[in-house]
C-alpha cells in the first residue's frame, strides 16, 4: 500500500463558540473524510462526527462488492452510465455505502427526535487505491478537495451551494458574486433528506501530488492565489501548510470553524500503466447514490446504526420523543374525546364543504389565503442567526410542518394591485380565507409592514405573487414573522 505524508488540523476560530468541523484519516484505508456540520445546538457537531465513524466502522469490514448495487449518473442529464467491471466493483464501492449509510441514520434520528431537526453535515472523501493508480473523491455541500501538482493547484471538486447553480446558469456573474451575500447557501448536504445524490471521480495519482481537503472556513476566507503561495512556501511539510492555512484564516477573521487536511504522495512513488478501462472515466464527475432496496445488508447495517448513534445522543434530547414523555396516554386519551366530538361535528362540516366548493367552482380566478406563525423561540432563533445556511435550513423546516404552526388571529392585511391601489383589505383569524381577484399580479402587506414573509406558493417574490385563470381559487400560503 502506497505510504502517504499527511497531516489534519481543526479550529474553532475567533466567532464560534463550538466547533462543528470534523474530520478523519483512516489510515490503513489511506482514506481522508472532512465534514462540516450544521444545525443548531450540539446537532451540527453531532452529524460531521457520526458521518466520519459511521464511515470508520464500514471501512473495517470485509464487503462483498459485487453485493453492492450502485447507480451512477451523468452530471449533465442524469442518464444512467453503465461503468467497465473492473471500476464498478472497486474500493469505492465500500465508501459509498459508507456515505449512504451515514445519511439513512441522520434522517432516520431526525424523523425520531424533532428537537434535532434540522440537521446535517457536508462531506469530501478521498481514498487512494494503489492497484490502479487512482484517487476517488467524493463531495456533497461546499467543502472542497484541491490539488497541487507542478506549481498548479485546481480544485477537484464542485459547490452544491445556490451560489455556483447561479454561476453555472449564468444568473450571476463572478464581478456580481463579489457583492452577494449567497455565497454560505449549500443546496446539498447529507441528513435532511432520505436519499442524497453524491459527487464522485477518479484521478490519477503522480509522484509530488498534494491535495488539500478543507471546509468553508477556510475557503471562503483564504483564496487560490493565497492558498498556493502557502503550499509553495511549506512545500516539504503537510503539517506547515494546514497549520499555516488554519493561521491564515483566524487572521483574515476566523468567522467560522476551519479545517484542513494535507496528503502528500512521496517522491518516490512509482505510478503504473493506467489500465485502458480507465481512461475514458478520469476527470469526469459523476452522481451516485446506492440502491437500498436490493444491496444486501442495507437494511440491518442501518438499524444496527442507528441503534448505536441513537446512544451517543444526549439523554434529554432522547427523553424528548413523544413515546417516552409521561403526558403521552393523557393525550392519548384527550384524542379520543376529541375525535367522538369531530364525528358528531363532521357532517355538519360535510355540508359547509360542499357549498365552499360550489361556491369557488362559480368563481373565474382568486386565492385561498392561509397564514401561520412560528412559535416565539423558533422566532427568535431565526432572528438572532446571522448564518444564512442555518436559518435557510429553519425556514425549511417551518415550510414542512407548515399545518403543525400556531394560528394567527386578528392581523390585519391589504392587497395591491400592479400599479398600486388596494383592492382587498381585512383581518385574518385562523381560519384560510377566499378572496376573489382578477388575473394579474399582487402586492400584500399584513400588519402595515411590521412583519417579514415567507412565501410557501406561486410567489414572485417574499411578499407578490400572481393570479390565474382557474377553475378553483389557488392557494397562497405565507408564514410571517416580526421583524
Amino acid at each position: 500500500m502506497i505510504k502517504l505524508n499527511f497531516f489534519g488540523k481543526t479550529d474553532v476560530g475567533k466567532v464560534r463558540t463550538e466547533n462543528q468541523d470534523y474530520f478523519d484519516v483512516i489510515e490503513e484505508k489511506n482514506c481522508f473524510i472532512v465534514c462540516d456540520g450544521m444545525g443548531g445546538g450540539m446537532c451540527g457537531d453531532f452529524a460531521s462526527k457520526a458521518t466520519t465513524e459511521i464511515i470508520r466502522e464500514i471501512l473495517k469490514f470485509e464487503v462483498d462488492f459485487k453485493a453492492i448495487e450502485i447507480q451512477y449518473l451523468s452530471q449533465k442529464d442524469k442518464k444512467n452510465i453503465v461503468l467497465p467491471s473492473i471500476i464498478q466493483n472497486g474500493v469505492q464501492k465500500q465508501l459509498i455505502f459508507g456515505i449512504s449509510l451515514a445519511n439513512d441514520v441522520l434522517f432516520k434520528l431526525q424523523e425520531r427526535y424533532l428537537s434535532i431537526s434540522p440537521m446535517g453535515t457536508t462531506l469530501v472523501a478521498l481514498l487512494f487505491d494503489d492497484k490502479y493508480n487512482i484517487s476517488h473523491i467524493f463531495n456533497i455541500g461546499d467543502s472542497r478537495i484541491y490539488r497541487y501538482r507542478d506549481g498548479n493547484l485546481e480544485q477537484l471538486t464542485k459547490d452544491h451551494s445556490k451560489i455556483e447553480e447561479l454561476l453555472s446558469s449564468g444568473k450571476i456573474t463572478q464581478d456580481e458574486l463579489k457583492r452577494t451575500e449567497l455565497k454560505s447557501m449549500v443546496v446539498r448536504i447529507l441528513g435532511p433528506k432520505s436519499d442524497v445524490l453524491i459527487d464522485y471521480k477518479m484521478e490519477t495519482v503522480l509522484p509530488k501530488d498534494i491535495y488539500i481537503l478543507c471546509s468553508d472556513g477556510i475557503t471562503d476566507l483564504i483564496n487560490e492565489s493565497k492558498m498556493k503561495q502557502i503550499i509553495e512556501k511549506n512545500i516539504s511539510s503537510s503539517k506547515d501548510i494546514s497549520e499555516e492555512l488554519v493561521e491564515e484564516a483566524n487572521n483574515l477573521g476566523g468567522k467560522d470553524n476551519s479545517t484542513v487536511v494535507v496528503v502528500k504522495v512521496p517522491d518516490s512513488y512509482k505510478n503504473e500503466q493506467l489500465p485502458e478501462e480507465f481512461k475514458e472515466f478520469i476527470s469526469k464527475t459523476f452522481e451516485c447514490n446506492i440502491n437500498k432496496k436490493t444491496t444486501k445488508d442495507f437494511a440491518f447495517y442501518s438499524l444496527q446504526m442507528t441503534k448505536k448513534f441513537e446512544k451517543k445522543l444526549p439523554k434529554d434530547i432522547r427523553e424528548k420523543t413523544i413515546l417516552r414523555n409521561p403526558v403521552f396516554l393523557s393525550l392519548i386519551f384527550l384524542f379520543l374525546i376529541i375525535s367522538i366530538t369531530s364525528f358528531f361535528v363532521y357532517y355538519k362540516n360535510k355540508f359547509w364543504d360542499i357549498k365552499k366548493q360550489q361556491i369557488q367552482k362559480l368563481l373565474t380566478s382568486g386565492i385561498i389565503l392561509e397564514v401561520k406563525i412560528p412559535d416565539e423561540k423558533s422566532i427568535k432563533e431565526y432572528n438572532s442567526e446571522v448564518d444564512t445556511t442555518k436559518k435557510l435550513l429553519i425556514a425549511d423546516f417551518w415550510k414542512n410542518n407548515f399545518g403543525n404552526l400556531k394560528n394567527i388571529n386578528n392581523l390585519k392585511f391589504e392587497i395591491y394591485n400592479e400599479i398600486g391601489e388596494k383592492v382587498y383589505d381585512g383581518y385574518y383569524n385562523s381560519k384560510p380565507i377566499a378572496i376573489k381577484l382578477s388575473e394579474g399580479k399582487y402586492r400584500i402587506v399584513f400588519g402595515d409592514g411590521i412583519y417579514n414573509l415567507i412565501p410557501l406558493d406561486n410567489t414572485i417574490t417574499s411578499d407578490t405573487f400572481e393570479v390565474v385563470k382557474s377553475k378553483e381559487f389557488q392557494k397562497q400560503r405565507f408564514l410571517v414573522i416580526p421583524k
